[in-house]
């Protein structure tokens, strides 16, 4: 995908077989496809769990600014900005458009 272009009301989750494996409560994960590794810090890390199962990024930064002190307009920009780079790298999909 070449737009990266990311709003609210989006469906999106984890793509591919990424292999993961937990150190002190970060993520370090390697896609065996492309060759590459990324480590997660433990925000991070819990952004990716929680796109184990297709979420709207809405109700995803809904989730993350009622677990953590961080204003809304702060965490969406954050959580897109990191859902972008995980697109960028064939990490996440846009599953459907999440409006009904």
């Amino acid at each position: 995908m070449t737009d990266l272009t990311l709003e609210a009301h989006m469906l999106v989750c984890r793509t591919g077989d990424i292999l993961d494996d937990d150190m002190d409560g970060e993520l370090v994960m390697m896609d065996i496809e492309r060759g590459s590794y990324f480590a997660l810090n433990k925000t991070a890390t819990h952004i990716w769990t929680l796109l184990e199962q297709p979420v709207v990024i809405k109700d995803l930064c809904d989730q993350l600014t009622s677990e953590f002190n961080v204003p809304a307009e702060q965490c969406n920009k954050d959580v897109i900005d990191f859902l972008k780079n995980l697109l960028k790298r064939g990490l996440l999909q846009v599953v459907t458009d999440g409006r009904s």
